[in-house]
């Protein structure tokens, strides 16, 4: 029995019946048929090995509920720029593969340049992608994230080892 769970960032996880695996299967582009939906095998790392539950994936983006109690429970989170465009590297320093987060969802283009900036790869993303990093060689890289609906570009080292 496999289960698979649309998250808030648009994209599909899911897991297997048996688990053993220390990874979500991934699926990027819901929308798309065929193999153009980018369904990635253990594409999103955990970390405990996963059974055939998942987490809850709970839809913040619904709005409040009128007459909730809920709704009257200030987190004490304010949302700046800074914090949107500061992207979470998991792991880091990166072996196999590294795991790149933005703190809210939007329209991000992901660059990873080597240190004579040239662009090693890029991704297109609403919150979440990954990197394979078993191919590059030892050394920091620089993971550039633009916010394409605000222009705004932000920069982060992203170190390499082997």
């Amino acid at each position: 029995m496999n289960m698979f769970q649309v998250a808030p960032n648009g994209k599909i996880y899911g897991s297997t019946w048996n688990g053993g695996l220390y990874a979500l299967h991934v699926i990027n582009h819901p929308d798309s048929m065929g193999m153009s939906c980018g369904f990635v095998y253990g594409g999103q790392p955990t970390l405990s090995n996963n059974s055939f539950n998942l987490p809850n994936l709970i839809n913040y983006k619904l709005g409040p509920l009128i007459g909730s109690g809920c709704d009257t429970i200030p987190t004490g989170i304010t949302e700046t720029k800074a914090m949107i465009l500061e992207p979470r590297i998991i792991p880091n320093p990166a072996n196999k593969y590294a795991y790149i987060e933005m703190g809210s969802q939007g329209n991000y283009q992901f660059a990873l340049l080597n240190d004579a900036g040239q662009i090693l790869d890029k991704k297109e993303t609403k919150q979440v992608d990954i990197f394979d990093t078993e191919h590059l060689a030892s050394g920091i890289y620089i993971l550039q994230v633009l916010n394409k609906t605000t222009s705004q570009i932000t920069s982060s080292k992203l170190v390499v080892t082997h």
